[in-house]
């Protein structure tokens, strides 16, 4: 079963956005823009599969215990 980390491990390029689609159609999604996850500024497999839409950023609010409101940042598969 593929892992976060396995992508995280992997050096950039066709194998490892392969192995992102992989893991998008598995149903989960990667957080990106907190501490300790993808971010979206160095990663050009992330890039390059927004740029030819293959999948998307969602995001999604919850309410927590010392913040009214925080935004959490996913990239999921573009399902057009």
């Amino acid at each position: 079963m593929l892992s976060l980390s396995d992508i995280h491990n992997s050096s950039f390029g066709s194998e490892r956005r392969e192995k992102i689609m992989i893991l998008l159609r598995a149903g989960k999604r990667i957080p990106i823009g907190r501490s300790h996850t993808i971010n979206l500024k160095y990663d050009t497999d992330l890039k390059k599969l927004l740029k030819k839409k293959k999948v998307k950023i969602i995001s999604e609010y919850a309410g927590s215990y010392s913040h009214k409101y925080v935004r959490h940042s996913y990239i999921v598969i573009n399902e057009v």
